[in-house]
């Protein structure tokens, strides 16, 4: 978990290396929380949510950091030949990393996600 400063949050090649991005509403008068009452919070929500989902989760097997790194490189490799403007490719990339880490996939699910990349970019190849 990576937390912002209290003046000015997270600089953008910062939040481009996170997963998933959480934002605590706050007063708009005051819309600044110190770093120990922002851990706090959400340390009390994930435990919540914790709670809430243990039980579900007994059949499911989540993604392993190096299978993550896989399927975000398969799919690199696809925006990179479907997009020709950088700035696109950026776009699409961070978007994808966004959902994923929001997600919390399972590892057969990111296996499934890496052999449908993987035949996109062989069938962009063929062309």
């Amino acid at each position: 978990m990576v937390f912002g400063r209290e003046d000015y949050g997270l600089r953008n090649e910062e939040l481009d290396k996170c997963d998933m991005l959480v934002t605590i509403p706050a007063s708009p008068e005051y819309q600044t929380l110190n770093l120990t009452q922002s851990v706090g919070i959400i340390l009390y929500e994930l435990t919540k949510e914790e709670h809430k989902l243990k039980n579900r989760r007994k059949k499911f097997v989540k993604v392993d950091g190096d299978l993550k790194r896989v399927m975000l490189e398969y799919y690199d490799g696809v925006a990179d030949k479907v997009y020709d403007r950088e700035y696109e490719r950026n776009l699409t990339k961070k978007t994808f990393r966004v959902l994923i880490g929001r997600a919390f996939i399972s590892g057969r699910e990111a296996r499934t996600l890496i052999g449908f990349y993987r035949k996109i970019g062989e069938k962009l190849e063929v062309k």
